[in-house]
């Protein structure tokens, strides 16, 4: 009789990607609280869960026809929702 091990699927946890602007990106208290705003909203405002948070510099903007430039979005994205 053989002896076949068990396949267990591999649990992945998805990618948590949050958009900030460049000033909460290089500030650590404000990246640090946002961290914990996201972790919250995910269940465990104290620790990571297993899931890998992606951080990206807002590089999106706008131009209106005064030339004024703006960020897309003034918040912070977590699936497309602004906080």
């Amino acid at each position: 009789m053989k002896r076949f091990k068990s396949i267990q699927p591999a649990i992945a946890h998805p990618v948590v990607r949050v958009s900030v602007p460049a000033s909460v990106a290089y500030d650590f208290e404000s990246l640090t609280k946002v961290t914990q705003k996201i972790l919250g909203q995910l269940g465990c405002g104290g620790c990571h869960s297993g899931r890998w948070i992606q951080y990206e510099i807002e590089d999106r903007f706008v131009v209106n026809e005064n030339l004024e430039v703006n960020p897309i979005f003034n918040g912070i994205r977590i699936n497309e929702q602004v906080y």
